[in-house]
């Protein structure tokens, strides 16, 4: 190659490499540009209610621009009204504010949904941080400011949040959440309050929140009902509102119908309450036609939407009973019942999962935790008892007796300290325990207990439902053990234990011979053999760590070691004991 040829190669090669950055940046450019193509189709597919399509149009986006926080708040209000998506929905919002790249969506908007997501799910700190990383004044944002004082009462901070809420009354006069947050603090609300109330008085939903919120808190009285009644004219649906009128007593028949039209008979505390507030007859009346009541009711405490609590019944019976109280679709408590009592419950919370069955409740009958490993404890009978019910609610009564007050009626809640279970309290009860790996269908250990102390464990390590492992207990400390190397149903190891740790292994291939090799372990790991298998050991090898430091032979029939060899600093030593 000449040296002109040579020349123009390099040349070009260097042109080529300049370039090279000019083309890279070319084409993350076009990713972002391709990006909000997503974000504009997502946003009018939200816009037309197409929660679905909208969520697989913002994913497909995120393949170009995994760092566009308009896609992943995209995603997040897609999922928002799915509750078993709660996760996933506040997974995404965290990571639209740790990128923090808005481009189409304003960021203020995306924290005000975000932030009502963590209050609803019982994070208000988390809500309260959000807000201060803004770095803007919540004063300019209706939403932000009523997520603020929201949040701040959630924290037990009052003053402050009458503060914040006071400025949102002065600065917003035609918002009446603020007001609302103030009057839900009042027990009792008076006619002052009603005044203004009527301020905000415009046809929106807010208000009729508002009205609602003030009526909950006022006596029944002829202005309570009137009240009531405009609420409905003005186009209020909510099944409490009628419930209040159930409770003034007037015209009842007419006021139950259309309580059940606007589902209250589908919310189980609204529904106790009106069976509470009825007259004789259409309590009895009531009662008849909730008798074989089959289907689901609810309960939405805080009127959100989302409920705390599901109840499924089956011919007038509960038969599960599910509770999310931090509303973030998972289900903390999920209770199975049988002939009215719980046979099976599912807990979950910080310490991990756990699964109770009872024999004849309260006694427990297997109890199962999911932590770093599977354990299913079985108690002893008749030995362990854990309450899950409130002893004054629980009296479900006879399911063949006539008189008995439907299950849909009769009022449910936990014990009042809540489903205590103390792991130490199941291991002193159980007779045995029973290891499992994630996913295994059998246990890989079995441990017979008394009185939380173990006696004895079998295991299983190969899965193929052998035993491969025996270990004896005394003091709760591993004392002997036995083992089965080859699957061959023998035992080719016994192990001895010394103050809980193993001290000798013996190995023994032939049944009925004595051992050919063993291995103590001190300071210095002892390795021993015995090649003739007349029970006196031929050679024995001493390590510390993992340094061979002397190998010793019996020359004679006596078991002597008359021939050590050392091994120092890598120089053979070797001598005769005398």
């Amino acid at each position: 190659m000449g040296a002109g040829q040579w020349y123009r190669t390099l040349l070009r090669v260097i042109v080529l490499i300049s370039l090279l950055p000019f083309s890279l940046a070319a084409q993350h450019n076009g990713d972002r540009q391709l990006a909000m193509v997503y974000v504009a189709e997502a946003s009018s597919l939200l816009q037309r209610g197409e929660h679905g399509a909208a969520a697989d149009v913002a994913r497909r986006g995120l393949q170009f621009a995994e760092d566009s926080s308009d896609l992943h708040a995209l995603l997040a209000t897609a999922h928002l009204p799915s509750v078993e998506r709660t996760q996933q929905v506040l997974e995404a919002f965290e990571r639209a504010f740790e990128h923090d790249r808005f481009v189409r969506l304003d960021a203020t908007d995306v924290a005000a949904d975000y932030a009502r997501l963590l209050l609803r799910v019982g994070r208000p700190s988390d809500a309260v941080a959000l807000l201060e990383s803004l770095r803007v004044d919540t004063l300019l944002y209706p939403d932000l400011l009523y997520m603020e004082s929201r949040a701040l009462f959630a924290l037990g901070r009052v003053r402050h949040g009458e503060q914040r809420a006071s400025a949102g009354i002065r600065v917003y006069l035609d918002d009446p959440r603020f007001f609302r947050l103030l009057l839900e603090r009042q027990p009792v609300a008076g006619y002052r309050d009603y005044l203004a109330v009527r301020r905000y008085e415009r046809d929106s939903v807010d208000y009729r929140r508002l009205l609602l919120t003030y009526a909950e808190r006022v006596n029944p009285t002829p202005h309570r009902r009137e009240v009531l009644e405009h609420y409905f004219r003005g186009g209020g649906e909510d099944a409490l509102a009628s419930l209040l009128l159930l409770q003034d007593g007037r015209d009842q028949a007419a006021e139950l119908e259309r309580f059940r039209r606007l589902g209250g008979d589908r919310e189980h505390d609204l529904l106790l309450r009106a069976y509470a507030a009825l007259n004789g007859q259409l309590r009895q009346m009531l009662v008849e036609q909730m008798r074989d009541f089959e289907g689901q009711l609810i309960v939405d405490s805080d009127r959100n939407g989302v409920p705390e609590q599901l109840m499924d019944f089956r011919d007038g019976q509960l038969e599960r009973w599910r509770i999310d109280a931090r509303q973030d679709g998972v289900v903390e408590l999920d209770v199975e019942f049988r002939e009215a009592v719980p046979h099976r419950v599912e807990q979950r919370g910080p310490a991990g999962f756990s699964l109770l069955e009872y024999g004849n409740y309260p006694e427990v009958r297997t109890i199962r935790f999911e932590n770093d490993e599977v354990t299913v404890y079985y108690p002893i009978a008749e030995r362990l008892e854990i309450l899950l019910l409130d002893p004054e609610t629980a009296a479900f009564g006879d399911p063949a007796d006539e008189n008995r007050l439907p299950a849909v009626l009769q009022p449910l809640r936990l014990h009042p300290q809540g489903l205590l279970v103390d792991r130490d309290a199941v291991e002193r009860n159980a007779a045995y325990v029973e290891h499992f790996r994630y996913g295994a269908q059998r246990p890989y250990r079995v441990t017979e207990l008394a009185d939380g102390v173990p006696l004895r464990s079998v295991e299983d390590l190969t899965g193929d439902g052998s035993v491969d492992h025996i270990l004896i207990y005394r003091d709760g400390q591993p004392m002997e053990g036995m083992r089965d190397l080859l699957g061959s149903g023998r035992f080719e190891v016994l192990e001895q234990y010394r103050d809980g740790r193993l001290y000798r292994l013996s190995v023994i291939s032939e049944p009925g011979q004595a051992a050919e090799f063993y291995q103590e372990f001190n300071d210095l790991e002892i390795l021993r053999w015995d090649f003739d298998r007349d029970g006196i050991p031929d050679v024995e090898e001493r390590y510390f760590g993992d340094q061979l430091i002397m190998r010793l032979y019996a020359s004679g029939a006596d078991g002597v070691f008359d021939l050590p060899i050392g091994f120092l600093r890598e120089i053979l030593n070797s001598g005769i004991i005398e």
